[in-house]
């Protein structure tokens, strides 16, 4: 039900494209409006594992062993980056 409301436009950068589950993980899957050069992807991990763990429905499920991997392209298509989050990722 998610998917019909796919692509959705995150901020001026960022577009979630699809959503996928694999057992007890989500894959999100984002479209950057940058090339690999222009993404920081140590800064962007601090960012999205903060707002994770500051979100109180996410930090429960992540506690209790769901996983969400996040996956970036950048505007040439190409991956410019992807991280997991774990039970360990909020303590």
């Amino acid at each position: 039900m998610f998917q019909k409301q796919l692509p959705k436009k995150v901020d001026r950068i960022t577009t979630l494209n699809s959503v996928l589950v694999a057992n007890l993980r989500l894959i999100y899957y984002y479209s950057l409006d940058l090339t690999e050069h222009a993404v920081d992807m140590n800064k962007m991990k601090l960012l999205v594992t903060e707002d994770s763990c500051n979100d109180r429905v996410t930090a429960i499920a992540l506690r209790y062993g769901s996983e969400r991997q996040y996956v970036y392209f950048g505007s040439d298509g190409k991956m410019v980056g992807n991280f997991v989050l774990d039970k360990n990722s909020c303590s």
